[in-house]
Parts: structure tokens; sequence; C-alpha cells
């Protein structure tokens, strides 16, 4: 068991290593003073709730950039955010090996996250369509 550990974690700095010398050369570093991540990464729960924070701490930088963008340029600023998340998705994902299946895991989540903007306008029309029961109108 003591082993296993000391395994995981030579496995885990080395997994690390590996991508903060890929960060280094685009000339990120981690910060001086890091905070720990506020929840366990060992229990499905933590994991999902940091990955949701992850989530929206990034979709708010997209918001953010696109808002400030230029009038006429901000569809250009979603395509290029969506092509660099993208990139780093593939990058983040190749940081592990081939046997933990992220690659299809990471383009799992690619593809619901293409569908959700469909899913999200069916269900607003389902739901639209259900307050106009009772009167009349056509389709």
């Amino acid at each position: 068991m003591c082993g296993d550990l000391e395994e995981d974690t030579a496995f885990d700095d080395l997994i690390f290593r590996r991508f903060a010398g890929f960060a280094l050369s685009y000339g990120v570093v981690p910060p001086q003073e890091i905070q720990p991540v506020p929840h366990d990464l060992t229990e499905p729960e933590g994991r999902g709730t940091y990955m949701s924070a992850l989530f929206r701490d990034t979709m708010v930088r997209a918001m953010k950039d696109t808002a400030s963008a230029a009038e006429g340029t901000r569809a250009d600023a979603i395509a290029g955010q969506a092509v660099v998340f993208a990139r780093l998705a593939g990058m983040l994902a190749a940081q592990l090996p081939p046997e933990s299946d992220i690659f299809r895991a990471a383009m799992e989540a690619f593809m619901d996250g293409h569908g959700e903007p469909a899913r999200r306008e069916a269900k607003r029309h389902h739901h639209d369509h259900d307050h106009d029961q009772g009167r009349d109108h056509d389709h």
C-alpha cells in the first residue's frame, strides 16, 4: 500500500513536470504562491465540483474577452476561443498515457458541449410551447 502511494506520487510528479516544462515553453510558470485546489480531487464529487468551477471561470474569461471585442468581431473572438480551448484540451489530454482514455473522454465532452446550444433551444421551444397550450395558434 505504501509503495503504491509513492509510485502514484512519482507518476503524478512526472506528469506535472512534463506539463510544467511544456507550459514554460510558452512562458507560463506556476505562480509563486500556490493555493491548494479547494476540492478533494480523489473523490468523484470533488472532481466534479472542481471541473464545474473551472468551466465557469473559463467561461467568465471567454465572455469578458468576447464582450470587449469590437462590434462585428465577436463571432471571430468566439471562433478563436473554440480553437484555442480545443488545442489546450488536446495538449492537456496528451500529458496522460493512452491507457487513461482521457482522449475519448475529452472528445465526448467536446461533442456534448457542441450539442448543448441545440438541446437548450429545443428545451426552450418545448417550454414555450407548453405555455401556449389552450391558446389558438398556428404552427
